[in-house]
């Protein structure tokens, strides 16, 4: 082979050679970049179940004031413990009523209480109110709430009769909220504050209701009726008390 053939052979193998380095390099640079794009949708999706939660409510009138008692919990729905920084409350306008720090770290699944049965002397029937909850990621989420505003609600409708004695009356029970609510018992007092019976309603489900039915024994005039349960955060949580007029 003359010296001209020796130089072309060795140009052909340095071509291919230099020809493999960047074959090697394109790919790996695709590997890099697809390993960039999966680590970047495994940390979102991370992200989007770290801010998967509930928040729980239940504004009531504080016994024997008219204070309103507001408890604050939250529940872990995601498959990753988020950070639970702050807790506020605002007035519709966004001025803050009440702020505190937090710093709970919830385990997936689990609930906590952020605020518990604290009284506010600076709200009324019909104000509207924001809850807002601040975790660690930045993540601000809200929800806007009517005063009152509680958990477990009732209705009564009573059916005029004749007679004073075998009057009915519907009891319609709601649970407000997305959690469940258990142990309910409707409670009926009469004009005196004497408990005349006791219904038990069980569990509800959240965002479900019943309508249970009573018949009086008795003739009474005037009845108040409430329920009370107990709710996710391991909590008592009392309704609205309704008054029954019958007039008998």
């Amino acid at each position: 082979m003359n010296r001209r053939g020796r130089r072309r052979g060795v140009a052909s193998i340095v071509g291919n050679l230099f020809t493999l380095i960047i074959l090697f390099a394109s790919f790996a640079s695709i590997f890099a970049f697809i390993q960039y794009q999966r680590s970047s949708m495994q940390v979102q999706s991370m992200l989007l179940n770290k801010i998967d939660y509930d928040i729980i409510t239940n504004i009531v009138r504080c016994n024997n004031t008219n204070n309103y008692c507001i408890t604050i919990g939250i529940i872990n729905k995601s498959t990753e413990k988020i950070d639970i920084l702050s807790l506020w409350i605002t007035d519709k306008y966004g001025m803050p009523l009440l702020q505190r720090d937090t710093n709970i770290m919830l385990e997936k699944g689990r609930s906590a209480v952020l605020l518990d049965s604290y009284s506010m002397s600076s709200l009324n029937d019909n104000d509207r109110i924001r809850i807002k909850i601040v975790t660690s990621d930045g993540t601000v989420k809200s929800e806007e709430f009517v005063i009152p505003y509680p958990m477990l609600k009732i209705k009564t409708i009573p059916i005029k009769s004749l007679s004073c004695v075998g009057q009915t009356i519907l009891i319609h029970v709601i649970n407000n909220e997305d959690t469940p609510i258990d142990n309910i018992k409707i409670y009926i007092n009469n004009d005196r504050n004497n408990n005349i019976a006791v219904l038990d309603v069980g569990r509800l489900d959240g965002k479900s209701n019943v309508i249970l039915q009573h018949n009086l024994s008795i003739a009474v005039n005037n009845l108040t009726i409430y329920a009370e349960g107990i709710s996710i955060l391991e909590r008592s949580i009392r309704s609205n008390t309704e008054t029954v007029r019958l007039d008998c």
